[in-house]
């Protein structure tokens, strides 16, 4: 089952050319990988995606990246992309 029907939650996957921000650290395979969606706007899927315990307040802590490039360089995060952003009415 995927995740989205898991938690039965509405579909709404990112378009591969979207842009999200994600972590050096997501990069590298490190857990427990973590996310949070926000609402999409100006070409981004509103996806930050980072690995670890904290969640750092750098600036340049997110690096940008389409979404297209997530199956190369983090696919442990694809099942997720189609949950929706919860403060953007999804259920």
């Amino acid at each position: 089952m995927d995740v989205c029907g898991r938690y039965s939650a509405n579909s709404t996957p990112p378009d591969n050319r979207d842009k999200l921000g994600i972590s050096d650290s997501a990069l590298r395979g490190e857990l427990p990988l973590n996310g949070l969606r926000h609402s999409p706007e100006s070409g981004t899927c509103g996806w930050f995606i980072w690995a670890g315990e904290e969640l750092s307040t750098e600036a340049d802590f997110f690096k940008p990246m389409h979404v297209e490039h997530l199956s190369e360089r983090c696919p442990a995060a694809l099942p997720y992309l189609a949950l929706p952003c919860l403060l953007a009415g999804g259920s």
